[in-house]
């Protein structure tokens, strides 16, 4: 095998075979479109009648034939899928040589396999390489009187390198095409998902407001001496759907009316079937015992074992004898309400835990003798709670509404700490709320 020859000159009609080829090849992406382009524009400037390009199998290093013009039957049968290492392309692929006799013509084929099948000999076998390795080989076939010139061999190098660079170009395409297909497929996909998602959020909103809805009571009770407003406001857009409640329970034979208000961490479905529980719990257990501690007690041991154990319930319970007007009460988590006697507001005496936290915690009592024209003011978190910036809003705001106008309207009341809960979070609030307004007269 003669070595090629160190000198790279190539005259002007070789470079224009070059530039045409280049200009030809680059004129499809395609890959099957690359390569026969390739081929025909190759045979054409070395005129030979015969030849091939195989590609190099990533995996198994197989070459593969992937197109051919005047290759035999029997030639492609037999060499259309090559070993590595076997044959003309395999020893080209292995040493990124070409492949070829120069110069002067032998009397021997060079390759018997050629000649066996076709009845020609290997006029060449270049690899087509690139910075990332061989991708393949241009094989092409010519009597044995017909050899590669130095020349010849140069020139075939830099055609097997631009062939070379078209192949890259033309994988990088169809990757990127694969790409654009798989991304477009996901967003199908993704859409898919969403419509399903969104449907099945709607259906689980409308479930959890029909389930809070259930959750309040049908109307306020009607008890001589006492008035009530409530509120109970959502955070989001959608509905009444998160965790906060109030309640009513007017204890049959103990002249007691047993007030409740409430916040079940998180939201939704879950969240409004917890409160159920926490509510109708407590109901069952105000009939059967009409005191603070027991009812309390009780309902934290049902919660506690039948609730999750990461999910726990923000109370405030209190039993307000109707006749004698003294109101037993306890704060488990809740914010502490507030009384407004005489245009001074204080707070109710801390309490215990939360409901659902620990079964063995205490929930003491403590109590209050209300008079005539005393206001009280229950809420949930979310009122204090709204921020603006890293300030929180804070009982002290609500403390100096109530002061500013003790003798307003319970609704006028509930209305104005809203209102200046959202103004100071920035026009909405961050959490559900819910709100009692009693007054005594």
């Amino acid at each position: 095998m003669t070595e090629i020859s160190d000198s790279p000159f190539v005259d002007k009609n070789h470079l224009n075979v070059v530039n045409a080829i280049t200009l030809a090849i680059a004129q499809s992406i395609e890959l099957s479109a690359v390569l026969d382009t390739a081929l025909d524009k190759v045979m054409e400037a070395f005129e030979v009648e015969s030849g091939g390009i195989y590609l190099a199998d990533s995996v198994t290093g197989r070459l593969k034939l992937q197109t051919q013009k005047g290759l035999t039957p029997g030639f492609i049968a037999e060499k259309a899928d090559v070993p590595p290492g076997a044959g003309c392309a395999g020893w080209a692929v292995d040493r990124n040589e070409i492949f070829a006799a120069y110069d002067q013509p032998e009397a021997s084929y060079i390759c018997e396999d050629a000649n066996r099948l076709m009845g020609l000999d290997c006029l060449l076998a270049s690899p087509i390489s690139t910075k990332s390795g061989v991708q393949g080989v241009l094989e092409l076939f010519a009597p044995s009187s017909r050899r590669l010139t130095n020349e010849e061999a140069k020139l075939i190098q830099v055609i097997s390198d631009q062939i070379g660079i078209a192949i890259e170009n033309s994988r990088l395409h169809e990757e990127s095409r694969q790409n654009v297909l798989k991304l477009t497929e996901l967003q199908r996909e993704l859409a898919a998902t969403n419509r399903k998602l969104t449907a099945h959020l709607s259906q689980e909103v409308h479930i959890a407001e029909m389930l809070q809805k259930s959750l309040l009571p049908r109307k306020l009770p009607n008890v001589p001496g006492v008035g009530i407003s409530t509120r109970l406001i959502s955070a989001t857009a959608a509905a009444d759907v998160g965790g906060d409640f109030y309640d009513f329970i007017e204890c049959e034979g103990s002249g007691k009316l047993a007030i409740v208000i409430g916040d079940v961490c998180g939201s939704g479905i879950e969240a409004a079937t917890l409160t159920g529980m926490a509510k109708n719990t407590i109901r069952a257990f105000s009939f059967e015992n009409a005191d603070v501690e027991s009812i309390l007690t009780r309902t934290n041991r049902v919660l506690y074992a039948q609730a999750d154990t990461s999910k726990f319930v923000a109370i405030f319970l209190g039993l307000l004898d109707l006749g004698s007007r003294e109101l037993e009460y306890c704060v488990g988590g809740q914010p502490l309400p507030l009384l407004c006697r005489g245009g001074r507001v204080t707070e109710f005496e801390p309490g215990s835990m939360p409901l659902g936290v620990d079964p063995a915690v205490p929930y003491k009592p403590s109590r209050i003798s209300l008079t005539e024209g005393d206001s009280i003011f229950f809420f949930t978190d979310g009122l204090i709670e709204a921020r603006q910036g890293p300030e929180l809003f804070g009982t002290e705001a609500v403390q100096k509404i109530i002061e500013s106008e003790p003798q307003a309207s319970l609704d006028n009341l509930l209305d104005d700490m809203l209102s200046a809960a959202r103004t100071f979070g920035g026009g909405a609030l961050r959490d559900d709320v819910a709100m009692i307004g009693m007054r005594l007269w």
